[in-house]
C-alpha cells in the first residue's frame, strides 16, 4: 500500500515536471538614445544660456521589470566650447513618462561633477522607436571648470530619439 502511494506521488511529480515549461533567465533589454539639450544656467556670473550638450547612450531594463531603467551615456558639449563627459542614470517608467536621477561628470578638458533629475515623455513611433522630450535640472558642485568655485545650476530642455534593439 505504501509503495503504491509512493509510486503515485512519483508519477504525479514527474508528469508535472514533464509538462512544465523550461525556465528562462532574465534578459537585459537595451535601448539606445541620442539626445540634444539646451537651456539656461546660473552661477556666480549670473544667468546665461547653458552649454549645448549631445548625449549618446544606452538604457537597460530587465525584461521581467521593464519599469526600472539603468543607463549610461557619453556627453559632448558642443557650444560655446567643447567638453567630454558621462552620466549614469536610474529611471522609473510611469506610462509614457520616465522619471530619472542622474550622476553627471565632465572630464575633459576640465572637470565638473554633479547630480541631476529629469522627466521625459516618450512618444512611441512604433514598437521599437520613440521620440523623447522633457526637462532636466542639473547642479554641479565639484570640479576645475566651475566659475569661482561656486555651484552651477542648469535648467535644460532635452529632446531626442530612443531605439530598442
Amino acid at each position: 500500500m505504501r509503495a503504491a502511494r509512493f509510486l503515485q506521488a512519483g508519477l504525479l511529480v514527474s508528469s508535472a515536471l514533464a509538462v512544465a515549461s523550461p525556465a528562462s533567465a532574465q534578459e537585459w533589454v537595451p535601448v539606445g538614445r541620442l539626445e540634444l539639450s539646451d537651456g539656461i544656467e546660473r552661477g556666480a556670473f549670473g544667468t546665461r544660456t547653458s552649454r549645448v550638450t549631445l548625449r549618446a547612450g544606452i538604457d537597460l531594463a530587465v525584461d521581467e521589470r521593464p519599469n526600472e531603467i539603468f543607463g549610461g551615456s557619453l556627453l559632448f558639449e558642443v557650444a560655446p566650447h567643447s567638453a567630454v563627459g558621462l552620466d549614469l542614470r536610474y529611471g522609473r517608467r510611469l506610462g509614457h513618462f520616465v522619471v530619472e536621477g542622474l550622476l553627471v561628470g565632465f572630464v575633459f578638458p576640465e572637470t565638473m561633477f554633479g547630480v541631476g533629475a529629469a522627466l521625459t515623455y516618450r512618444i512611441p513611433l512604433g514598437s521599437s522607436v520613440s521620440i523623447a522630450v522633457g526637462p532636466e535640472i542639473r547642479t554641479f558642485f565639484l570640479g576645475s571648470d566651475l566659475p569661482t568655485k561656486t555651484p552651477l545650476l542648469q535648467g535644460l530642455l532635452r529632446g531626442g530619439i530612443h531605439v530598442a534593439f
